[in-house]
């Protein structure tokens, strides 16, 4: 296979289907999300947290795994 053929429509050849990569991305993400859940969980200790900053750290690592989730081929 030549380097255009392994590049494919894109143009481009990525690493991204690469299983350490995604290996990578993966752990990347779910490291993402569990400081985002632990940081949405303060809300109920600090009195200074609210109920919409907790929402948005939810939904930071909500974003951060289906970006995992996008690049890789889970």
């Amino acid at each position: 296979m030549t380097a255009a053929e392994e590049a494919g429509p894109g143009g481009s050849k990525t690493r991204a289907h690469e299983p350490l990569t995604q290996c990578l991305l993966l752990a990347a993400a779910v490291d993402g999300v569990r400081e985002m859940v632990a940081r949405s969980a303060l809300f109920e200790t600090h009195p200074g947290i609210g109920i919409e900053e907790a929402s948005h750290h939810l939904n930071l690592a909500a974003a951060y795994l289906a970006n995992a989730l996008q690049v890789g081929d889970f």
